[in-house]
């Protein structure tokens, strides 16, 4: 297998398909160093980060600017224009659902008429992980007991012992430069710190899990419609507990060396609703990599028939339910909207109205 290849697709997966993932960014139980999350953070013309209480003249004259203000028009101004949710409709009852991406920027915002009206008109909203902050703080402690146990080595292990000196020098660099240092990190797993990693590189472009999709749509919920889950949060971590320290050396050294701009790259194709595009992003290499679909099988395959399963069930029910899933769920021939077409069911993509270029 090309490691290499598994490893960048594991570390994009996880800000398609797992966003219980993203929680450790935000527990107090492994924070970050203040100065690492802080709004004091600035961005050069080519992705550099400078974090500060001030902007050096140098830096300024150089054209850095603070984190997140770069702002660019995403979606179409002109015409109709596909979004990334398809309406599912059975005998009783319509099921919407919506390709997430769990990190994005704040030019998602505000969501495409289409999308909004939808969940306006549902009565429950569907999500991966319910990450709504009342539910994490009633249940902080179970929770944090099992992030920790997936994320990090039993017995105070530490990644010293399962990575190469290589790697762990480059690691151990690079998350200084954010202000994170090694002694804090050396007891997460190397996913986690390759999730780290591309989580805080990914905010110097201004992306942020607190403007994912499924964030937006959890807080538009919260104590306005039921909220069900369609695995949860120790679901999710469990999945990650069976990767070889060989796989995970892999993941982590592909992030070390990962150029910015691949999830800019997505976010385009997810606010035009190309499917097509964004199937080619997950699965365009599998047929050179066969040994890929072990991997496919456990993170995504598996996982499409136990929401489809799910969804089949709101489906029977006369409740109209809006779903909010990873995009990479959505597509291929074993994705979910694929399973529900084989069932009988009509499947339809929705269209928003483009919105003038001063909205």
């Amino acid at each position: 297998m090309q490691h290499s290849m598994m490893a960048k697709r594991i570390r994009r997966l996880v800000f398609l398909v797992f966003p219980a993932l993203l929680v450790f960014l935000q527990m107090a139980a492994i924070s970050l160093p203040q100065q690492a999350m802080a709004a004091n953070a600035y961005v050069g013309p080519n992705g550099q980060i400078y974090m500060g209480d001030s902007l050096p003249r140098e830096l300024l004259d150089k054209g850095y600017v603070p984190m997140g203000s770069r702002r660019e028009s995403l979606y179409p101004t002109q015409g109709k224009f596909k979004d990334f949710m398809w309406k599912v409709s059975s005998s009783t009852t319509t099921v919407y659902i919506l390709g997430s991406v769990h990190t994005a920027r704040s030019n998602v915002y505000p969501l495409p008429d289409g999308i909004e009206n939808a969940y306006d008109g549902c009565s429950v909203l569907a999500v991966e992980a319910d990450l709504n902050p009342g539910k994490l703080m009633r249940n902080a402690v179970d929770i944090t007991r099992e992030i920790l146990r997936g994320i990090t080595y039993p017995g105070g292990d530490t990644i010293e012992n399962h990575i190469s000196a290589h790697t762990y020098a480059l690691a151990k660099a690079r998350l200084e430069t954010f202000g994170v240092s090694m002694d804090q990190a050396k007891y997460f797993r190397p996913w986690v710190l390759a999730s780290m990693v591309e989580g805080l590189s990914d905010m110097g472009e201004g992306f942020s899990v607190n403007y994912g999709i499924d964030k937006h749509f959890m807080d538009e919920a919260a104590g306005k419609k039921r909220i069900v889950e369609l695995e949860g949060i120790a679901f999710q971590i469990n999945l990650f507990n069976n990767l070889s320290d060989k796989e995970e050396e892999a993941m982590l050294l592909g992030t070390l060396n990962e150029k910015q701009g691949e999830l800019k790259t997505l976010l385009s194709y997810w606010a035009v609703g190309d499917a097509a595009r964004i199937n080619a992003l997950i699965y365009g290499d599998i047929e050179k990599n066969p040994d890929m679909a072990l991997f496919y099988k456990k993170f995504l395959w598996d996982r499409n028939r136990g929401m489809a399963g799910k969804i089949e069930k709101f489906l029977d029910g006369r409740q109209k339910v809006f779903v909010v899933v990873g995009a990479a769920h959505l597509v291929g021939d074993k994705g979910v909207l694929s399973l529900l077409r084989q069932k009988g069911y009509k499947v339809e993509q929705i269209e928003s109205e483009a919105r003038p270029a001063s909205f």
